[in-house]
């Protein structure tokens, strides 16, 4: 593994058009592989917790795992400020900046860690969370340890987790991908050779999978600043004039962020509280299937964010076009395989869970539906979010946040629509999106006259 982080590294800017093209295909293929072996492992994963915390404990297992990212929000924006500017530094060769920007940002977020910790300790024990998860099968002492555990390993993790941004503005996206794999293989390993009772508590189970999660992560920066020496964060770089920089551009994300995790993160508890946490595990059968495809794709976009940020900065425009191109004329085929798997989700599912579960072909359907607007939404919105033109997009996602619970609760129990409302619900807000976005690249990447009243528009 340690030579996975000496092979193919590159000088960004002496990045040309085939270069670039050439790396591309490296980390896709490199991501691809990687995230296909999560797929097996994550498959693998959910058959074995259905049996060893059953259907009601395991739906609270997967809304801990869904929540949990809003700890993620704590940074501000901070790893995508880095990001965008780390890779603008790295561009024109300013090591010293570069190195300036790393070392703040971590600096920055391990502060924002322990702030939040202290100010979380009392809500761990004044809040009720039998009551939050809706259920009565483990004791309420066992709740409030589950999600002290969750939540102070993601706060920590949450910052380890910057390695991230550097790794993608280094334009190595595929490396990303080793410290879950690792965290995934070691957890499924644990579980299943030392809990072979037919049953496990959540208390256990959640402690194993955030201590691989903490460990695979450190391990995994260790090595990676071992050989990314220029980039390796020291207390003595932190420079107050960087902190401005990366927060100027990176409370546009943190906005957009909040509003994301509005919109797919709060139907497990949506479900929670309308229908009950067996119900999530339903939701996430299919789920789990369509959004495996998606990240799928994203394995070949986000590879391109970076590059993007990078072919901007200094004025490759034609490059972009011809990816932008090529991605839109590849939605076609991706569609019609989408289709491929709603029309055999049946038969999937009846191999992978058996009877144990039983899904609604419309359910199905919308996330299928829900998966084709999300991939549509990525292609464009990461052309946007290299180049840093994001003001409409955060002003419209927050359009999308403010409609996405109300209408999820009127679809899912006003109209009695059930899960089949509360993803349709996601879908609708969606398409506002799917409709913005493009018009917005077309403008800054394709059209060839702009002005200046459209520009501040569409920024």
């Amino acid at each position: 593994m340690f030579s996975l982080f000496k092979l193919n590294k590159i000088e960004v800017h002496k990045v040309n058009d085939q270069a670039r093209d050439s790396n591309i295909l490296r980390q896709i293929f490199s991501s691809v592989s990687f995230k296909a072996l999560s797929i097996i492992i994550g498959f693998l994963m959910v058959p074995l917790l259905l049996k060893k915390l059953g259907q009601e404990k395991y739906g609270i297992w997967a809304l801990l795992l869904s929540t949990v990212q809003w700890v993620s929000l704590m940074d501000i924006g901070i790893g995508n400020g880095l990001r965008i500017k780390l890779t603008e530094a790295l561009s024109a060769n300013r090591q010293k900046e570069a190195k300036e920007y790393v070392s703040t940002a971590y600096f920055l977020m391990a502060s924002i860690a322990v702030t939040l910790v202290v100010l979380l300790l009392p809500v761990f024990f004044l809040f009720e969370w039998n009551h939050f998860f809706n259920t009565e099968v483990i004791s309420e002492a066992e709740s409030r340890w589950v999600v002290m555990i969750f939540v102070i390993s993601m706060v920590l993790f949450f910052v380890l987790s910057l390695l991230n941004q550097v790794m993608y503005s280094v334009q190595r996206s595929s490396l990303t991908s080793i410290a879950p794999l690792m965290t995934s293989l070691f957890f499924i390993f644990i579980i299943y050779f030392f809990f072979p009772d037919a049953s496990s508590n959540l208390l256990g189970t959640s402690l194993v999978y955030t201590l691989c999660l903490i460990f695979m992560i450190s391990f995994v920066s260790i090595v990676f600043y071992n050989e990314y020496r220029n980039l390796s964060p020291q207390i003595k770089f932190f420079n107050k004039a960087r902190i401005r920089e990366l927060l100027s551009l990176g409370i546009k994300f943190f906005v957009i962020q909040i509003i994301g995790i509005v919109i797919f993160s709060t139907d497990n508890i949506i479900i929670t509280q309308l229908l009950g946490p067996k119900y999530v595990s339903i939701y996430n059968v299919p789920f789990l299937i369509f959004n495996n495809i998606g990240m799928l794709v994203n394995m070949v976009l986000v590879p391109m964010y970076s590059s993007y940020t990078e072919a901007y900065t200094k004025g490759d425009l034609k490059w972009i076009r011809s990816k932008v191109s090529l991605l839109c004329k590849l939605m076609i085929p991706f569609v019609f395989f989408i289709g491929i798997v709603i029309c055999f989700f049946p038969l999937l599912k009846r191999v992978w869970l058996g009877d144990a579960i039983e899904v609604s072909q419309t359910l199905t359907l919308l996330i299928g539906i829900y998966t084709v607007i999300s991939v549509w939404n990525n292609i464009f919105s990461y052309v946007l979010g290299g180049i840093g033109k994001i003001n409409l997009g955060m002003y419209s996602t927050v359009v999308q946040g403010v409609l996405n619970i109300p209408l999820a609760i009127y679809f899912g129990k006003y109209l009695d629509m059930g899960l089949n409302g509360i993803i349709l619900s996601n879908i609708i807000c969606l398409s506002i999106s799917s409709l913005l976005s493009p018009i917005q690249v077309y403008y800054f990447i394709f059209s060839q006259k702009q002005t200046k009243l459209l520009t501040r528009i569409l920024s």
